[in-house]
């Protein structure tokens, strides 16, 4: 993929790479030439939202009103972003992923 650090996608998603980090926004590379541009402000609000909270991840086509796949899926117009931001949020050090349905932010 080449763009920076590659990791799995949750779910059945396989790979992505991203390039940038929470600061300055991420590119992200995923599927078959797909890609999604996370602005630095949508992870501040994402930071702000649900700072020291347990969340439901929201992995699905239609998720859970208050889940982060809903919560990204409105701000980024994106079906499945959460697939893609969750394991960035996990690696950049702000969340752990509890189980396959919950998240908890740092």
């Amino acid at each position: 993929m080449g763009l920076g650090p590659s990791l799995d996608a949750w779910g059945k998603h396989g790979r992505f790479s991203y390039a940038g980090d929470l600061e300055r926004g991420t590119r992200i590379l995923y599927g078959r030439n797909k890609q999604l541009v996370v602005p630095p402000d949508t992870y501040e609000d994402l930071r702000t939202r649900f700072a020291g909270k347990d969340v439901a991840i929201g992995l699905s086509r239609r998720p859970a009103r208050g889940s982060l796949g809903s919560w990204l899926r409105a701000r980024l117009g994106v079906e499945l972003a959460v697939a893609y931001v969750g394991p960035i949020l996990v690696r950049e050090g702000i969340a752990e992923r509890l189980d396959e349905t919950t998240l908890r932010f740092l």
